[in-house]
């Protein structure tokens, strides 16, 4: 499951990168981005639960990679070293992960 809403594809570039929402970017460049609309787009935080439209947004609101971090360790940190205990118990150190080589594999 990922965080970030998208059409599932990985690229050439690996896994699904959050950031492709969050129009931290040159709008300029993006032709189909009407720029003079990008004031009125909401971002929820699903770690504080909050919602901060892009023009309140400042240095203290966490960026999408950071909520996707939290979100990852919050929900998925428990298992993944539940499941490294075993690995290490069974002498295989080497499947040892962490939450975000689980974040950023193009497999989960």
């Amino acid at each position: 499951m990922r965080v970030s809403r998208h059409n599932g594809r990985a690229g050439s570039h690996g896994a699904y990168n959050p950031k492709h929402n969050d129009r931290e970017f040159d709008l300029d460049k993006a032709e189909e981005i009407k720029k003079e609309l990008t004031k009125n787009n909401l971002y929820w935080d699903c770690i504080t639960r909050k919602v901060v439209r892009h023009d309140e947004r400042t240095e203290e609101t966490p960026s999408f990679t950071e909520v996707e971090k939290g979100f990852y360790d919050l929900v998925y940190k428990d298992c993944v070293e539940g499941q490294n205990a075993r690995n290490t118990a069974a002498r295989h150190k080497e499947r040892n992960r962490t939450t975000d080589d689980l974040r950023e594999s193009t497999k989960t």
